[in-house]
């Protein structure tokens, strides 16, 4: 088991690899989306045999989740990314994330639906 030492300077090795990855994406390297996923897996994800960063440090549950769509109760009212402008439905959402909601809500809330299945980030 790590230090509490150990799992905060993981921390911010993520925090940087995660800005790193967003200033990359944004200059226009769309394949940088997988390294952030693999980045948020690691800071939330947990299994039967390991948990998340964020959940080992007892942050996840206590943070507030942001999101640029609103959730409903039962999922977010629009895909909480952007799209192409290229892509049927695109809308700009401008300026940060400006709705709250519980790790829960974030993770499993339905992102959309295909194929008459709700998606979600988990």
């Amino acid at each position: 088991m790590r230090t509490k030492r150990e799992l905060n300077q993981s921390l911010g090795e993520q925090v940087v690899w995660l800005r790193a990855s967003a200033l990359s994406f944004d200059a226009g390297s769309t394949s940088e989306s997988k390294r952030t996923a693999v980045a948020i897996r690691t800071l939330v994800h947990d299994t039967a045999s390991s948990r998340g960063l964020l959940g080992q440090l007892k942050m996840r549950d206590r943070m507030t989740w942001l999101s640029s769509v609103q959730f409903d109760g039962t999922g977010f009212t629009g895909p909480p990314w952007l799209e192409s402008p290229h892509e049927p439905g695109f809308e700009h959402l401008p300026g940060m994330p400006q709705f709250t909601c519980t790790f829960d809500q974030w993770w499993r809330g339905r992102l959309f639906e295909f194929n008459g299945s709700d998606i979600d980030r988990a």
